[in-house]
């Protein structure tokens, strides 16, 4: 069972400068190469959060293509509108990926980042992934398996129990290793697999895993798992491991991208 969490205005605003840093930004890198979008395509982005990938799609498809975004969150749709809204070929949408608010076959691609896993039904999600799709319309898909975390902890005891809190956050947080077979039932073909390290050595307020890991402790908190003092405590030894030098955090967020065969 899952205890989801709530992208409301605060959630935004957190996920925004989240996706700001420099690992982040780098993973948005790879999936604008993955994606390999051409001038004039009709992009899809599912669950466009803040809108910092719509804007770089928009800049590689050009005034003659397209970019359409959706959320769940109004906050981040409001957000995603504001930073694109001098864009005039970007628009965004509140909707929800199990029920997409667009016509079949208007998309030459969708890409989707860090969405599936918060999707309680994912059969009718990529359903609606594929029919959104031309004929041979491609889509990628970039997702983190939960258990892949490596991270240096001067209390491991208390670790594992915030990481095992922070697996109920989501639906799926094994979607990576299940996606493929869910995305050829919903009539899609697998044309590339490939995996991002996001890897930090460093616990500084510009780092992902500076973010990352405590949000999961507030999570972890707010769900009972641990104390709020553990949780402070366990970021402050973070910090100091990190003064001595003994940091270590890797997770790995993987890369799918799908085809809607012509026939």
């Amino acid at each position: 069972m899952s205890e989801a969490i709530e992208f409301d205005e605060k959630t935004a605003r957190e996920t925004e400068v989240l996706y700001l840093t420099p690992d982040i930004v780098a993973a948005r890198r790879r999936v604008l190469d993955m994606l390999a979008v051409a001038r004039g395509e009709r992009i899809a982005d599912i669950g466009s959060g803040p809108g910092l990938l719509a804007q770089e799609i928009a800049a590689a498809v050009g005034p003659r293509g397209c970019v359409e975004g959706v959320d769940i969150s109004a906050p981040m749709v409001a957000l995603a509108r504001r930073r694109c809204a001098n864009l005039a070929h970007v628009a965004f949408h509140d909707g929800d990926a199990t029920a997409l608010p667009w016509p079949d076959a208007g998309f030459d691609a969708a890409v989707s980042t860090q969405v599936y896993e918060y999707v309680p039904d994912l059969a009718q999600a990529f359903a609606e992934l594929c029919r959104v799709l031309r004929p041979g319309g491609r889509a990628l898909i970039m997702a983190t398996n939960a258990d892949s975390l490596i991270l240096a902890s001067p209390a491991p005891a208390l670790s594992r129990r915030i990481l095992d809190a922070w697996r109920a956050h989501c639906p799926h947080p094994d979607l990576p290793r299940r996606i493929s077979p869910l995305l050829r039932g919903a009539g899609l073909d697998i044309r590339a697999r490939d995996s991002f390290t996001l890897l930090d050595a460093d616990f500084s307020r510009d780092r992902f895993a500076w973010h990352y890991l405590r949000s999961i402790s507030a999570y972890a908190a707010r769900q009972g798992r641990i104390e709020k003092a553990e949780g402070k405590a366990w970021i402050a030894e973070l910090q100091d491991l990190a003064v001595d030098g003994g940091f270590f955090f890797s997770l790995n967020r993987y890369l799918f991208v799908a085809e809607r065969p012509t026939a």
